[in-house]
């Protein structure tokens, strides 16, 4: 839990109802302080986004650092070099490799004990009535996941997030990380960043929990589940939009991402992008266990 990089998003079948969503709920909520940064940055739709042609000249960086050799399945390295044909294929210009030399020596921002503590304390405040009516009885009460709850466990005694200092150096780390990619984006001339959602294999809905190792290693060796595994890290830090939106199928035939990160604020820019890319492909497969909303449409 993060309150400004746990960043809630809409999750859709197309870009086109992905775009409907948004419009909904994009905006300033009055309780949440990090949404008043959207004053003045919110389009009346995003739906004129929606170009078919949306790639056209369109310059892409490709962010090879997040999913090397080192640290990225190889059938998700071989898999993107398709992705990239079709992204060429779309008019698109592609920037290969782009790279970002600071990534490789600013320490990653983490997510802190201190941040969750500080989120779910204020949460609560404004929920009176709740059966464990604080981090400490959440804890206790030994019933949650065993995944999460190491993380309520090392909460308990976390200082407030404006005191403690990885969460303040993290902050630090964020602000250098915009500036590092910002610079190197300009320097390209790029209209945004691409690079695969996931280092490793899709896994299998309901592996989570043997899925998980007692030793946390990064890729190649990380299990799905680990978050050394997912590349949505890059968007979390920086804050800035990224989206994912199907690129075709790896291991037991599931699902693979293509994703797009953009500057602040440039969320029209990668709604246009990933519509093209998906008009061009048209990978997703509707689910066969869930039955149309619509007779006759998926």
């Amino acid at each position: 839990l993060d309150s400004v990089r746990d960043t809630a998003g809409p999750m859709a079948r197309s870009v086109a109802d992905m775009a409907i969503l948004l419009d909904v709920i994009a905006g300033p909520d009055a309780e949440d302080a990090a949404t008043e940064r959207a004053k003045g940055h919110i389009p009346k739709s995003y739906l004129p986004y929606l170009k078919k042609d949306g790639l056209k000249g369109v310059r892409l960086g490709v962010l090879r650092q997040v999913f090397n050799p080192k640290v990225a399945d190889p059938l998700i390295i071989a898999h993107f070099e398709q992705t990239i044909a079709e992204l060429k294929a779309a008019g698109a210009v592609i920037v290969d490799p782009l790279p970002v030399p600071e990534l490789d020596t600013i320490p990653r921002p983490p997510q802190t004990a201190a941040e969750f503590k500080t989120d779910l304390t204020r949460w609560i405040a404004r929920h009176p009535g709740v059966p464990y009516p604080s981090v400490k009885a959440i804890a206790d009460s030994k019933l949650v996941h065993p995944l999460h709850q190491a993380s309520f466990d090392q909460a308990v005694d976390a200082l407030p997030a404006d005191q403690d200092p990885e969460t303040l150096e993290g902050r630090k780390n964020e602000q250098r990380f915009r500036e590092a990619f910002t610079k190197a984006m300009d320097a390209a001339g790029v209209d945004a960043l691409v690079f695969p959602t996931w280092a490793q294999l899709p896994a299998v809905n309901g592996d989570r929990n043997t899925q998980i190792g007692d030793e946390p290693q990064p890729p190649p060796h990380a299990l799905p589940t680990h978050l050394g595994s997912t590349l949505t890290y890059v968007g979390s830090m920086l804050q800035w939009p990224a989206l994912s939106v199907p690129s075709g199928y790896l291991g037991e035939n599931l699902p693979v991402g293509l994703q797009i990160l953009g500057r602040a604020w440039d969320e029209g820019k990668i709604i246009q992008y990933a519509y093209a890319y998906e008009q061009a492909t048209h990978y997703r497969r509707p689910p066969p266990t869930v039955p149309p909303l619509v007779p006759g449409q998926q």
